[in-house]
Formats: structure tokens, C-alpha cells, sequence
């Protein structure tokens, strides 16, 4: 028997249960961070993912893309409006 983030006894068999209560998630879900803590230890706390969309532009053509963005219309012979 060990201790809950509560205080309360928690139980081997019923760990992944009353943690789960408590951090308000589900008791698979639980039981699935459990199994991968066992299997990989601290490194399985860490997504090893990274979420969004990939990169479209390279890291060249964000430069000059900065670049255009903070010059003036001008510099590129461009009037400051398109109005007539």
C-alpha cells in the first residue's frame, strides 16, 4: 500500500483507478501512462511528437520574406496606395 497525491492509501491493484479521480482523467488512459512509465521509464513523459502543421518555408526564404516585409514600398518602386 503507498500513499496517494491526497494522502490516502492506494492500493497496487487499484493505483491507476484512484489516480486517475484524482488528476480527473480516465482510468485507461491512466493505466496506458502507467504501462509506458514502466516500459520507458521518465523518457515516456515527454510527447515525442510535435503537433501543427510542418514548416512550409525554409529558413532562407524567411529571411526574405523579413526582409520584404520590413522595407517600404518604395524601395521596390511601388506606389505607397493602389488608389488612382
Amino acid at each position: 500500500m503507498a500513499a496517494g497525491p491526497d494522502g490516502s492509501a492506494v492500493h497496487a491493484g487499484h493505483a491507476g483507478a484512484k489516480i486517475a479521480e484524482v488528476s480527473f482523467t480516465s482510468a485507461d488512459r491512466m493505466r496506458d501512462v502507467i504501462h509506458n512509465f514502466s516500459t520507458d521509464g521518465f523518457d515516456s513523459l515527454y510527447p515525442k511528437y510535435k503537433g501543427g502543421r510542418p514548416k512550409t518555408f525554409t529558413l532562407p526564404e524567411r529571411r526574405e520574406i523579413r526582409k520584404l516585409a520590413k522595407s517600404k514600398p518604395t524601395e521596390h518602386e511601388l506606389p505607397l496606395s493602389t488608389g488612382a
